[in-house]
């Protein structure tokens, strides 16, 4: 507890004056000598003990006045403990104002949609700064971005008026909640470098004082669980709780993700589709989905969310017509009031390409006049079946939907690339070599947007294929991985078994179709060998050596199984998963980009790969109609500007008027913005560093009040002074009601004659003020 003026400490000497006069009339006492002691009686000694003692009362209470008003006039101020360290500084401020634009604070509360009250509590702590006094200001916004928090102003400025300009003109976004980042950014940018514990790592020397101020409804998502945050001890943090004073009595609705069984489907054949609905309250819940694909409603469903836990909401709509289309499922009724939730978790977009047939160019290394001795014989049966036939004994539902194959054939010498560029996909099977030419324009295929899926075996000469990796290569080779040998696997090695399946690659999503369970009695008779694998391994044997291998090339993908694709080096072909593997693999590969590609988390940085043969840019149209150009490089082009949820549009630049978009991209606010799981204080103290200098601001309203107090404390001069004026009300009434009361006691006791018994004859010395009247 500071002061402010401790100079008024010498006023305490004050305090000695009644002392003074109280010694000095005690000096003065008269000795009167009585001949006896019977006029005396006991009553008379205690009232005088008595007297001697409310004198000394009187005598304390005006001390207790005087030193009252002199710790009044040292200004005693009362100040947050962590803030202590703030004094001292000069009356200069630097504030970084840490907003939350994420999607959860488009709640309404009982004051209001949650962002605009977080804007008025930060345009009204900038009412309490001044350019004149050196004061300087910058905003950072706290939704999650991968390329890390916006800082709207890189240095602090004086020029409030810019920093209120924008701050009026900032629009919610529909991201995640990223506190950590944004006040490590905060902080950074008032000089501050802290590390993953919230430890000081470098600090720039400033006048003034430093405070960063967080509006934000304090999502437990935005703060990192493994790391500790804080801004130093040397800057002020201030933690505005920006959210509804209580949730709604029956909790919110929220649909988590969109899900379907294929990333390609065909025109006219049904596809399936399930949302999934959660129910964040206390009790189940009634709720509409509503399946819309561009403006129309296709299909709704009515289904119970039991309070707690999430419903799978299932459709099979069908398209009419090729091309990409784009879609989204909405619940009804929409929540409303205080505390619900905001339109961004009540619907998710999706994106899918749909197609009438697909056209696949086979390059057949070893062909056979004995069909079932063709390298493609196994591969073209699964692909020419009737997909009712593919319906298994004990799964429910029909078929999955199968896409449709044009199957064309060519034999090794006749591939170039004129032959190749009408096809979205080539399999290589088997394909002993390539020339040089052959090379260059398989190169020039797949870095222009083709799909390659090679397949090995015995007419593989893996010495020719070393020359396909290599710096003097597109891309430094098409190859995932270079090749070594190919050898033969003991049939009770663990290595002719397949002991790993990539679960997250869309190939291997559904375990109940294509899961590692359905390889389980698959030997693996002879494969190559690989090293320096520069791909993602999907499969792999027993002894971790890869069995098929992804990697993109310029805008197209090349996928590389270590085996042979007919029966001559493995059983594959006769295991019931094959059809179902090879149809997922073939829709993976037919796809422009990977499923999880269109599906984007909004923040997430994407990049668009690019051709280095056919480099063209790119324009997207984002979900309010606006264009933007992403930036390029010969390898691919990055686009971070996903704020919003909706359909982004991905057009080649020299597409005009109503061309069709080359692909569509699918951006929602991440799941876990829909908690609404908000940190109180004790969840803070868990996430900050040891020596953060901080406190909690209860409302956005308050802030402005939070932090004079934070810099001045609480004066206590007030309170001093209105004791110090109920002391000096109370002494003289005190002294007056002690002073009436002595004399109707000695009134009493005049009128009582003094006759209550003789006292034996004595003498008796008795001090006596000076004043007091012999005839007592």
């Amino acid at each position: 507890m500071p002061f402010l003026a401790p100079w008024f400490l010498v006023g305490a000497l004050a305090a000695v004056i009644p002392l003074l006069l109280h010694l000095r009339r005690s000096r003065r006492m008269q000795k009167i000598v009585f001949s006896t002691t019977r006029f005396f009686d006991e009553q008379f000694i205690r009232a005088s003990r008595r007297a001697r003692l409310q004198d000394l009362l009187v005598m304390m209470l005006r001390i207790l006045l005087l030193i009252l008003l002199v710790l009044a006039m040292m200004q005693p101020v009362l100040r947050h403990g962590a803030m202590a360290q703030m004094m001292g500084l000069d009356g200069r401020r630097h504030v970084a104002i840490v907003l939350d634009d994420s999607a959860s604070m488009g709640v309404m509360s009982e004051r209001g949609v949650l962002f605009e009250r977080a804007r008025r509590g930060a345009l009204a702590l900038l009412d309490e700064l001044s350019a004149e006094r050196g004061d300087t200001a910058t905003v950072v916004l706290a939704g999650y971005r991968e390329a890390g928090p916006r800082v709207l102003f890189s240095r602090p400025t004086s020029d409030i008026a810019a920093v209120r300009e924008v701050i009026e003109q900032l629009e919610l976004t529909d991201l995640a909640t990223d506190i950590d980042g944004a006040v490590r950014s905060a902080a950074a940018v008032l000089g501050t470098e802290v590390d993953h514990d919230g430890r000081v790592v470098r600090t720039s020397a400033s006048g003034g004082r430093r405070e960063i101020f967080i509006f934000s409804d304090m999502q437990t998502d935005g703060f990192l669980a493994d790391a500790r945050l804080g801004a130093g001890p040397l800057i002020s943090s201030f933690f505005v709780a920006t959210r509804p004073q209580s949730p709604p009595p029956q909790g919110h609705l929220s649909i988590d993700a969109v899900q379907y069984d294929s990333p390609q489907t065909m025109v006219g054949m049904p596809f399936a589709l399930r949302a999934i609905v959660t129910n964040h309250g206390p009790s189940p819940r009634q709720v509409l989905a509503q399946l819309v694909i561009g403006e129309d409603v296709t299909a709704t469903s009515r289904v119970e969310v039991p309070a707690g836990r999430s419903t799978a909401v299932r459709f099979r709509p069908r398209i009419s017509e090729p091309g990409w289309f784009a879609g989204h499922v909405e619940i009804e009724p929409a929540d409303d009031g205080p505390g619900a939730a905001f339109a961004a978790a009540q619907r998710r977009y999706f994106a899918i390409e749909a197609g009438e047939r697909m056209r696949l160019l086979a390059v057949n290394g070893a062909p056979s006049s004995v069909p079932r001795r063709d390298e493609l014989f196994f591969f073209r049966t699964a692909l020419t079946l009737d997909p009712a036939a593919l319906a298994r004994p004990g799964r429910d539902g029909p078929p999955p939907a199968r896409v449709r194959i044009d199957f064309d054939e060519i034999r090794p010498d006749a591939l170039r690339y004129d032959r190749l560029r009408g096809y979205p996909m080539v399999v290589m099977a088997n394909v002993r070599a390539l020339n040089d030419d052959q090379l260059a324009d398989l190169e020039r295929y797949v870095d222009g947007g083709g799909r390659l899926l090679i397949t090995l075996g015995d007419r593989v000469d893996p010495a020719a294929y070393k020359r396909w990796i290599g710096p003097g290569r597109l891309h430094d080779g098409l190859l995932p991985a270079r090749l070594t040998r190919s050898r033969q696997v003991g049939d009770e090695d663990d290595a002719a078994a397949v002991a790993h399946v990539e679960e997250g690659h869309y190939i291997f999503a559904d375990p109940a179709e294509v899961g590692l369970a359905h390889f389980g009695h698959a030997r693996i008779g002879r494969r190559f060998d690989v090293e320096a694998v520069r791909g993602d391994v999907l499969m792999s044997a027993g002894d971790d050596m890869p069995l098929l291998l992804e990697r993109r090339f310029g805008r197209g993908r090349v996928m590389m199984l270590t085996t042979g694709i007919d029966r001559d080096w493995n059983d594959l072909p006769v295991q019931p998963v094959y059809v179902s593997w090879l149809y997922r693999m073939i829709g993976h590969l037919g796809q422009a980009m990977d499923a999880a590609d269109q599906f984007l988390a909004t923040g997430r940085a994407v990049s668009l790969p690019a051709s280095v043969t056919a480099f063209e840019p790119m324009r997207i149209r984002m979900p309010d109609g606006s264009d933007t150009w992403p930036e390029g490089s010969a390898t691919a082009f990055n686009f971070d500007a996903t704020e919003r949820a909706g359909i982004y549009k991905v057009y080649d630049t020299a597409a005009r008027g109503d061309a069709r978009p080359r692909m569509l991209l699918a951006a929602n606010m991440p799941h876990a913005e829909a908690r609404l799981a908000y940190a109180e204080r004790e969840h803070l103290e868990t996430f900050l560093a040891e020596d953060a200098a901080w406190m909690m601001v209860d409302e956005p309203e308050a802030v402005a009040q939070a932090g004079r107090l934070a810099r001045q404390g609480i004066g206590l001069w007030d309170p001093l002074l209105m004791l110090a004026l109920a002391v000096v009300v109370a002494e003289p009434w005190i002294a007056n009601r002690l002073s009436r009361r002595r004399q109707l006691q000695a009134q009493s006791r005049r009128a009582a004659g003094g006759g209550q018994g003789a006292a034996a004859p004595g003498r008796v010395d008795i001090e006596q003020p000076a004043g007091l009247k012999r005839s007592a």
